[in-house]
Formats: structure tokens, sequence, C-alpha cells
């Protein structure tokens, strides 16, 4: 039970911010706003946030595009650039994006979120950097802010750090380091993991993901066993972009033979993008018409997504993605397959999975099949899910809360 009201929110680009604030919807203290769309916001702010989205897609969905795809990727790297981890770093130090980000504020980004706090709510938890830097020094409001990758830029910490009350929950070691070297203060700074839904996980004594990965591992510790009765699970993830449906499709073409038989189920998640849901489907209907052992999983809204996602997730042995916030999900238990990261969130994203020995570069092979089943009957991925289970935190859920309501006004 939670006594305290929380507004949640966060802005729409790419599912990671949404999908980190998700698992508390389910609370009835606690109530999600999109920045832009749900919070009150005005014109101005509804086009800024609009523009942001499309420069996030677009440097996402066309990197490798001649000179045009250079530039917007680019400008979006340059906005969150993260300094080397082994560099000496000036806390009070500000970048030209964290100026940028502070101009917009002074003319009324985030204006509509404030009004919503003035209204009804005192504590805020958030999943994206714009509200810190908007409250900062507010009286009268708790922040919260939930860190969604392994390293982060200087625009997630105010301007004076140390004189901040911004509470920080990290998701693993080297986001604590970081912002310790930004200056926030140590005890505003909580090692509490990726939160996970309540059906991924089960309550602080883990009773849900526990059984999990106890079936999972089953499997990837004797691959001998894999038939018709005990098929392979892999689930390929497409990011909020949208990019990298391709690889999603040459998976299916090189693991054809075993899909057919039954050996290996393949789910080829699609997400909300409507491009992306029908390529999927045009792709399955074409090459395994009637076919149950591979699954496109698509829904309408983020909402339905995450609950299916959460279904599918659940029960599989692979997760085949982008080196986003998804890889967290190593400690649920499961082995982690990457493709190249794109931007520096994704880079530290990689170096963290790579350094906790829960996943590994998706291969340059032309045979993506036969590669990710050799890694499989060589134990490779048995011994990615044991790192992940082993090194990963489960219980951000329950834990966030609890900080909430002891150190709220």
């Amino acid at each position: 039970m939670h006594n305290k009201q929380v507004l949640l929110t966060t802005a729409e680009m790419g599912y990671g911010h949404l999908r980190a604030l998700y698992p508390f919807t389910e609370i009835p203290e606690y109530k999600l706003v999109i920045l832009g769309q749900t919070d009150g916001s005005k014109p101005f702010e509804k086009r800024v946030w609009r523009i942001g989205l499309i420069m996030y897609e677009s440097a996402s969905r066309f990197k490798d595009f001649p000179v045009l795809g250079w530039v917007v990727f680019s400008l979006m790297n340059g906005f969150l650039r993260i300094p080397p981890r082994n560099k000496h770093v000036k806390s009070k130090r500000r970048s030209f994006p964290f100026w940028l980000l502070e101009q917009f504020i002074k003319m009324g980004l985030v204006d509509g979120l404030k009004n919503e706090l003035k209204n009804k709510q005192k504590s805020l938890l958030t999943s994206f950097y714009a509200p810190v830097i908007a409250l900062s020094g507010t009286e009268n409001v708790n922040v919260y802010c939930q860190i969604c990758d392994a390293d982060l830029s200087r625009v997630w910490v105010a301007r004076y750090p140390k004189n901040d009350n911004t509470r920080y929950f990290a998701p693993c070691k080297s986001a604590v380091i970081r912002l310790r070297q930004y200056g926030v203060r140590p005890q505003m700074i909580h090692l509490t993991g990726f939160p996970f839904s309540h059906k991924l996980v089960g309550g602080m004594e883990e009773e849900i993901a526990k059984q999990n990965y106890t079936e999972r591992i089953s499997l990837l510790d004797n691959p001998k066993s894999n038939s018709q009765k005990r098929p392979l699970k892999i689930a390929y993830a497409v990011g909020g972009a949208g990019a990298l449906t391709s690889v999603g499709i040459r998976i299916a073409d090189n693991l054809s033979d075993d899909i057919l038989s039954g050996k290996v189920i393949l789910y080829l998640i699609a997400g909300i993008k409507i491009e992306v849901i029908k390529e999927f489907l045009d792709y399955k209907e074409k090459n395994f018409p009637n076919c149950n052992n591979i699954q496109i999983v698509w829904a309408q809204n983020l909402s339905d997504y995450f609950k299916r996602f959460d279904e599918i997730i659940s029960h599989v042995h692979v997760l085949w993605t982008k080196p986003s916030e998804l890889v967290f999900y190593s400690a649920l238990g499961i082995p982690i397959i990457m493709t190249k990261p794109i931007g520096a969130q994704e880079k530290a994203n990689r170096e963290w999975v790579i350094e906790n020995r829960a996943g590994l570069d998706q291969s340059s092979s032309q045979n993506l099949g036969y590669w990710i089943l050799t890694q499989f009957h060589n134990g490779n991925l048995g011994r990615m899910a044991h790192s992940g289970w082993y090194n990963g935190v489960r219980t951000a859920l329950y834990r966030i809360p609890v900080i909430i309501d002891k150190t709220s006004n």
C-alpha cells in the first residue's frame, strides 16, 4: 500500500522512457502524463515535443542515409553526449545542449507539467531529463528521476547539483558512478535496478521471476533436449523508432527450417509502428502462411504493447534487440543478443552487457540462424543467462514507492 499521490511523466522518445514508468501505472495513486500530449501543454510545447520525436526517429531510422542521415544523427547524438568513463568530469561543466534546454524551458517548455503539479500532485517521478532541469529549485515539489541507461549525459543533472533535491533511481552501478561525477550527492542516488512489471517479478520475493528463470535455464543448460516439445523461443524486438526490421526478417529466413519443424519459435516484436507491423505481417503471410511457430507481436497503443511484451518475455529464452533499455531484462535471466548500437546511450548499454557477461554482439556472419543455434548448443546462452540473473536487480517496482513514501513531504 502506498499513501502518496505521485505524478508519473516522461516524453515519447522511443519506448525506453515510457517502459521505465509503465510498471508503476498499476499503482492506483500513480498517474501518468506524457509531455506534450496529456500534460495540459500549450501549442508551443506540443510543437517542440513533436519536433523532438521526429528528430529522434529520423536519427534512429536514417542514420546510414547519405549526408542528411548523418547530420540529424550527429545533432541528436551530440545532445546526449557522454564523457569517456575514465576521464575526469567537472561537475559544474554544462554543454550547449544543456544551455539550449534551459532556453526552451524559459520559453515555456514544461509549463503544462508545472501547472499539473500545482493543481494536484506534490511528488513527481520522471524518466526524462527536461522535468528535472525545469523543476530544479522548485519548492514543495518532490522530484524523482529514473535513469533508463547504463550511463548518461550531463543534461540529466541540474545546473547546481549539490543544491538540488532530485533523487535518482539508477539501473546499475555505472549510472551511480556517473551521477556522482556530475556532482549529485550520494544520499540522493538509489541503486534500484530497472523497473519490471509485477507480472514478471511477483513481489519482493521474486516468485514469478524465479519460476520463469528456472524454466528458461532448464533448456539453455540442456540444449540436447531441444525438440518440438521443448522449442527454443527467440524474441526479436524492433526499437521504438522502427529501425532494423530487416534484421528480424533475416533471422527468420536463416531459421526457417527450425521454425517450420517446431524446434524454434520466433517472436517478431513490431511494437505499434504501422509500417513495421505491416512489413512483418506481409513477410509472415508470404513466407510462413498458417505457421504458428513465427508470431508477430504488435498492438494499437503502448499500454497494450507493454502488456503483450511482458507476456512474451516471461517465457522466451533469448532477447535479440538493439542495446536499448531492454538490456536490463538480462536481470530476468534472459541472454541478450545485440545489434549495432546507435548513439552514446546504446554504446554504454552495450559495454555494460559485455562487462556483465549477460549478452553479446550479433555476429557479422551471413547466417545468423546457424550462429545463434551454435551459441545455444555450445552453452553460451546458458552462461549468459546465469550471469545476467546473478548480477541483476529485479525489485525496483517495489523499492521505489517505498523510497518515495519515506522521503516525500
